[in-house]
């Protein structure tokens, strides 16, 4: 049991259990209507993966087969990171705005400057075609009510991840076992989600 407890290798610091980790943060940024926090150390370990599995498969002599396999998970590992980044992006466009007042912190640097310079694109573009060809006294534009929001007060799915106990929702006391599903106001539950 001794040896046992020495070899283990915690699994979220390998590879794959980074992957896993981005597969799970992928699905939780889908389904939830906001912003979550960006998981950089998922990403750029990604990306070493995939610059690495480029770099074995450019010089190797490995049989055909091992080479498909290779490039079949090479792919795969590609789609997923894309995929966590396109949806975080159109997140992104569709409540920039919002993601800017109320999300900033769950923004990579990359991100912030992205979206930044996204809303002054938009602002200009709204300026250039609509608002300079209307009345004078029409001209100005209130951000604050003409910002899109994410609803928060949608319904999802919500599954313990680990034992969290007894949480305070809508003025009732649930019990968060690990495994237990729920189906709760997201508001209600944000900042577990966040949290992971």
């Amino acid at each position: 049991d001794i040896e046992e407890d020495a070899t283990t290798v915690d699994d979220s610091l390998t590879a794959y259990g980074m992957y896993q980790g981005l597969v799970k943060a992928w699905r939780n940024e889908i389904f939830a209507p906001d912003v979550l926090p960006y998981k950089g150390d998922y990403v750029e370990c990604m990306l070493e993966v995939v610059k690495a599995m480029e770099e074995s498969l450019k010089g190797s002599n490995v049989p055909e087969i091992v080479r498909s396999l290779h490039q079949l998970e090479l792919e795969r590992v590609r789609y997923v990171l894309s995929a966590y980044l396109r949806t975080r992006l159109e997140k992104m466009e569709k409540f920039a705005d919002y993601t800017l007042a109320e999300d900033k912190d769950n923004l990579s640097g990359e991100e912030v400057i992205f979206l930044q310079e996204c809303v002054e694109s938009m602002d200009k573009l709204f300026e250039n075609v609509a608002l300079r060809h209307m009345p004078p006294m029409l001209r100005t534009l209130d951000k604050d009510k003409a910002k899109v929001t994410p609803n928060l007060d949608e319904f999802v799915f919500v599954r313990a991840n680990e034992f969290i106990g007894d949480v305070i929702v809508e003025e009732e006391s649930i019990n968060f076992e690990k495994g237990s599903i729920h189906i709760l106001r997201y508001s209600e539950v944000k900042s577990l989600v966040e949290k992971g």
